[in-house]
């Protein structure tokens, strides 16, 4: 239980050090690299990310098998996996390295990108073409790691990368380096975790020659393999709808380079409260699993209701306090000149308010009935991306962040409609009329009067009216959940989810 606990916290702490990394890192490389180059490098590491797809779901199902295996004494079954994952991994980093050779190669035709956008371009796919069979190969010994010991070291590891991430940042802004070497630096950064994670490997005694050693046995890695696949047809959509947006971005858009740099931007903020309310998931998670191996309805019914609540209501207490200054917001991060982002944050922002349904979400997992989930997710990715690509030339970021809206409006539908009534025996109008909408009436009431008082309120300084906002909002937020939800008032809700 200590060691699953240490997971969690260092867990959440992983995701928000990571979060407010990234949050920092954007103004410093826009104000050094200017929009156009920092965008070559959003472009870049989203490539990069999508490319994970080709693992097809492996490490999760690995992480699973070698946790079993390792409770169960069966050392011999995780070594020939592991083994096997070796070989995986390495034809897939062999792959990715073509890839991204060709990607930079042929970037001038593939992205409206001019020739000094074009060689910087190219030495960054070449860079991370030089780095990705090592990386590759470390997800076996993170996996390896993951099931031996559990993830509290691995999450301690995930929070060094985002720190280096960030003092590379500074680093290169400091002394003015090139966008290709502050990439190289920012590049070994990431990967200065994994000669510790071999030091850990190590030190947990586990053997290098014997679990690393590649020899490919198809039988015992066919076992997760096939697991992996179906988790794998999960996440493709998933993945495709989130970073695949500014891939359109920088293929269909005339200024590509400089809407992926403000698609960026949206992401990044949008994202600092998903990370907030991804707290959540953890928590619910195995917590809704146990009850529904016990079929504990009434108590699994107990938390998406009343769990439905809370969730509603720290989602919609963040989201709200950001959008009624998303233009100050900008200004301070960024510098002025950036409020023709401000309609497409607050739809982005808006669009977060899909977490309400943490707690539905998990169950959904939990009784493993995700097949009409992928179906959902496909027809919804490829709507969302038809879309984009579509609507962009009249749009622009818009379109990205109007296509991911429509991604996640499907899902909810599937939700609402199909899940909730005929899979999960929930009643849908109750989650969405109790657990959900009364939060959105009082935040939309609150936030009217906000607008109507600070219209007639002139305060020089830009940080006291933003914090003047903040303190307006939450006090007359809470203060109206207090009046109008008893029990909420009564502590009974979180007594009976965490209790």
């Amino acid at each position: 239980m200590i060691g699953e606990f240490k997971g969690f916290i260092f867990g959440i702490l992983s995701k928000i050090i990571a979060a407010l990394s990234q949050f920092i890192m954007i103004p410093l490389l826009i104000g050094f690299y200017g929009k156009g180059d920092y965008g070559l490098f959003v472009l870049a590491f989203s490539l990069n990310a999508y490319l994970r797809l080709m693992e097809l779901g492996v490490s999760n199902g690995s992480i699973r098998f070698f946790a079993i295996w390792f409770a169960k004494g069966e050392t011999n079954k995780v070594k020939e996996v592991s083994r096997s994952s070796m070989v995986f991994y390495g034809v897939i980093g062999v792959i990715n390295t073509i890839v991204f050779l060709l990607m930079g190669v042929f970037s001038n035709q593939l992205f409206s990108l001019d020739t000094g956008q074009y060689y910087i371009f190219l030495w960054l796919m070449i860079i991370l073409a030089s780095s990705t069979i090592f990386n590759w190969l470390s997800f076996v010994v993170v996996q390896l790691l993951t099931a031996f010991e559990g993830v509290a070291w691995i999450n301690q590891m995930n929070s060094v990368k985002s720190i280096l991430n960030l003092l590379a940042v500074f680093i290169c802004v400091k002394f003015e380096f090139s966008l290709a070497v502050f990439f190289i630096v920012f590049t070994l950064t990431n990967m200065v975790i994994i000669p510790l994670n071999l030091y850990r490997f190590y030190r947990v005694k586990l053997s290098v020659v014997s679990f690393l050693k590649p020899r490919w046995n198809y039988p015992a890695f066919k076992e997760v393999l096939m697991y992996s696949l179906s988790l794998f047809a999960m996440g493709i959509f998933q993945m495709s709808a989130l970073y695949l947006q500014p891939v359109i971005l920088g293929a269909f858009a005339d200024n590509g380079v400089m809407l992926v740099a403000d698609y960026e931007i949206i992401r990044t903020i949008s994202s600092f409260v998903i990370v907030l309310g991804g707290v959540f998931m953890q928590v619910l998670l195995p917590k809704i699993s146990k009850l529904y191996a016990e079929k504990d309805v009434e108590k699994i019914n107990q938390i998406i209701y009343d769990g439905t609540k809370l969730i509603s209501l720290f989602v919609c207490f963040v989201v709200f306090n950001i959008v009624i200054n998303t233009q100050d917001i900008l200004n301070i991060y960024l510098g002025s000149g950036y409020n023709s982002l401000v309609p497409w944050l607050n739809v982005s922002l808006f669009t977060v308010l899909y977490m309400h349904n943490s707690a539905i979400s998990t169950l959904i997992l939990a009784t493993g009935k995700t097949k009409v989930l992928v179906y959902a997710s496909a027809i919804s990715c490829f709507s969302s991306l038809l879309i984009t690509m579509i609507t962009v030339s009249k749009f622009g970021v818009g379109a990205a962040i109007i296509g991911y809206a429509v991604y996640i409006s499907i899902q909810m539908l599937v939700m609402y409609f199909y899940y909730m009534p005929f899979v999960l025996n929930i009643n849908p109008t109750k989650v969405f009329f109790q657990s959900f909408m009364p939060f959105i009436l009082i935040s939309l009431i609150v936030y009217y009067f906000e607008i109507v008082l600070f219209n007639m309120i002139d305060v020089s300084s830009i940080y006291i009216i933003v914090l003047c906002r903040c303190l307006f909002f939450s006090l007359c937020f809470i203060l109206l959940c207090y009046v109008l939800m008893p029990r909420l008032r009564r502590k009974i809700l979180v007594y009976k989810i965490w209790v």
